[in-house]
Parts: C-alpha cells; structure tokens; sequence
C-alpha cells in the first residue's frame, strides 16, 4: 500500500507541478500579448504622425505652387499694363496692343477660373 499511496502523491505532485508550469506559460503568454498591444499601439501612433506630416507638406507645397502662380500672374500683368501705358501715350489703340495670347485674353489659362483682368483689379489675393 505504500508503493500505491507514494506512486498517488508522485502524479498529484506531477499533475500541480504541470498546472503550474501551464498557469507560468499562460502568464507569459498574457505579458507577451499585452507588450505586443503596447508596441502595436505605438507603431500605429507614429504612422499617424507620419501621415499628418506628409499632408502638411502637401499642403505647403501646393502654397508654394499657388504662390509661385498668382506672382507670376501678377508679373505678367504689371508688364501687360506698362505695354498699355506705353501705348497709350503714342496714341496707338489698346485693342491692337492686346495680343490674343495674352494672360488676359480667352484663351487664357486662368480665365477658366474667373481672374482676368478686371477681376485682378478689385480682388486682393493672399496666400496662407
């Protein structure tokens, strides 16, 4: 009977030992998936900020882009209406001096959106 009894106490210590050893395994388990959730929280936090500084410089290239276009617009202008003065004050007509290629004309490729010549005249334009 002793053999039977120590052989019982042998499994229960083997059978606690093994729910031990599963519990430590689940508690291992459990930190690891916790320190993924914090690193995966934290990848995803920087691929925002990343996505947030990508949209800030697109944004400040198109100013520069829209910027670099009203200047040049404008600079265009100024020279069309010092060739009007010009002209003026040798008594040629203003319609001959306007070549139909020009900024303000038709075919103008800002025309489509509503700047020409007179709309440059009563608007202020900023760029932010």
């Amino acid at each position: 009977m002793l053999t039977g009894s120590s052989n019982q106490t042998k499994e229960n210590d083997s059978l606690e030992e093994r729910c031990r050893n599963i519990t430590d395994s689940l508690c291992k388990i459990r930190r690891d998936l916790m320190l993924m959730r914090m690193e995966d929280h934290t990848i995803s936090r920087k691929l925002l900020d990343i996505r947030e500084n990508m949209k800030r410089i697109r944004v400040n290239q198109m100013c520069e882009e829209h910027a670099a276009m009203l200047e040049d617009f404008s600079w265009q202008i100024d020279e069309e209406e010092d060739l009007d003065l010009k002209f003026k004050v040798s008594d040629l007509s203003s319609a001959l001096v306007r070549k139909p290629d020009s900024l303000l004309w038709g075919s103008s490729p800002l025309r489509h959106i509503g700047i020409s010549k007179r709309s440059m005249e009563f608007r202020r334009f900023s760029v932010i």
